[in-house]
């Protein structure tokens, strides 16, 4: 709670004083609507590259919290990763993410949303656009990150989804 209650201090002196220059971004944007919607500050196990980033167990270790905004905008969606200048695992982890191709790109995002966000929306139209297999892929992949499971404690997880795929774009959600 300590690194948490810190840079909260510093965002919101950043957002009283209008100031956005001082953390590092990585945004990825796309064009059309996708029904999800996320603001979330982040504590990954590792970088997309399987590097150390939070002992999630030793409260002594400070914890590296890259954040994330996932949000829909008239016609285009906007993904928006960043981190304070002084978290280099963060980042390292911009970093890696900002080499990858477009498809993985999403892929990672999505990746990253499902398995460190508590924050999160997705539409009903994307729910009911699941098939029950689907559903049940999906809810799995949440219950996968809870406390208890280890399973992904040393590898980045990559998700089944692709929260950018077409299929999801909203036009062809909505009939």
């Amino acid at each position: 709670m300590n690194d948490s209650d810190k840079r909260k201090k510093q965002l919101d002196y950043y957002i009283e004083n209008e100031i956005y220059d001082e953390l590092e971004y990585l945004v990825y944007e796309k064009q059309g609507l996708y029904p999800f919607a996320v603001s979330s500050q982040m504590s990954p196990k590792v970088s997309y590259k399987n590097k150390s980033m939070n002992n999630h167990v030793d409260p002594n270790v400070p914890f590296s919290q890259p954040m994330i905004t996932f949000l829909p905008d008239k016609s285009t969606t906007f993904a928006i990763l960043a981190a304070f200048p002084d978290d280099k695992l963060a980042i390292n982890l911009l970093d890696e993410l900002d080499s990858l191709p477009s498809l993985k790109l999403e892929k990672a995002i999505t990746s990253l949303i499902v398995a460190n966000c508590e924050n999160t929306f997705f539409s009903p139209a994307f729910w009911d656009s699941l098939s029950r297999k689907e559903k049940r892929c999906f809810l799995d992949e949440f219950e996968m990150h809870t406390p208890h499971n280890t399973t992904y404690h040393n590898k980045f997880f990559h998700s089944a989804f692709n929260f950018f795929d077409s299929r999801f774009e909203i036009t062809r959600l909505i009939k």
